[in-house]
């Protein structure tokens, strides 16, 4: 299989992976399957394990000599501060772009997700955890920063972040929550790729996740005593502190070598291969009709 070959078909995983998650979200809603917490963590699965299969599979019987990397391997001792405060900067900064992106577009329709919230709170904690943080965080990163990351990366590293950042976005987005997850989807790319391990973007998804899961449950009581705007201010505070921080060790790890120059970008290559490939085309198009139908 040649290269171009293998960068096209990789591009039609993620519209399988929407195509999955949209597929069980009319059967949440129809009430053809129950909307709780068991049934959205058995569907988050289904949706990415399977297309993580399969990218491994093309990659395996592929005929390049340099394989697409995962790496699965634990994250750099040094860089752990790095790792803790970019963590922390996401979910103060995807908040405030949810903020931001509402105000502007108004609110999304997400009639499945509202309804299996509904039912989770009847739903014991470590169920919660497992569904909507534990679950998503560590099957998503094996796909998007794990396989999908690896064969994008062929055209460059630059490439690579911003079109598995851009395929995160759609795969998860709406009108009203698409800036969010590019955001947090570069962040988790370049934890990836700078320390050469998926784990540390697997534990920022995970704060992420706890984060919005419990912004969640408690905005009506910030929205009841009429806290809201100081806790958009709390918010502020710690993305510019945590942002400050993450930079300042970064510079400090790249002071002294212990990150990865990026690879040389072949954009018009992978605009070709991938950005107007029918995979990525297709995607688009899925994206648009959740968003606008």
């Amino acid at each position: 299989m040649k290269k171009e070959r293998l960068l096209l078909l990789s591009a039609f995983m993620p519209p399988l992976c929407m195509g999955m998650l949209m597929g069980f979200e009319y059967l949440f809603t129809s009430g053809k399957l129950p909307s709780t917490p068991l049934y959205a963590m058995l569907a988050e699965l289904a949706a990415f394990l399977l297309p993580f299969a399969v990218l491994l599979l093309l990659s395996r019987f592929s005929h390049e000599k340099e394989k697409p990397v995962l790496r699965l391997g634990r994250k750099l001792p040094y860089a752990s501060a790095f790792a803790l405060f970019a963590a922390a900067a996401v979910p103060p900064g995807a908040f405030l772009l949810n903020v931001i992106q509402t105000r502007v577009a108004g609110p999304g329709s997400l009639e499945a997700t509202e309804a299996i919230y509904a039912n989770g709170e009847k739903a014991e904690l470590w169920l919660l955890l497992a569904a909507f943080a534990l679950v998503p965080a560590l099957v998503e990163e094996l796909f998007f920063r794990g396989a999908l990351f690896g064969v994008y990366e062929q055209n460059g590293t630059m490439p690579a972040l911003l079109l598995c950042a851009v395929s995160f976005a759609l795969v998860h987005g709406s009108t009203s929550h698409f800036l969010a997850p590019l955001f947090a989807g570069f962040v988790y790319g370049y934890l990836t790729y700078a320390l050469h391990s998926i784990w540390p973007a697997v534990s920022a998804h995970l704060l992420n996740n706890v984060y919005a899961l419990s912004v969640a449950r408690l905005s009506a009581a910030y929205e009841a005593l009429g806290l809201w705007p100081y806790f958009i201010l709390f918010n502020v505070f710690c993305f510019f502190i945590f942002l400050y921080l993450s930079m300042r060790s970064l510079e400090k790890l790249l002071e002294r070598g212990r990150v990865p120059k990026f690879q040389k970008a072949a954009w018009g290559k992978a605009a070709v291969s991938t950005l107007f490939s029918p995979g990525f085309l297709l995607l688009v198009l899925m994206f648009a009709m959740k968003a606008f139908y």
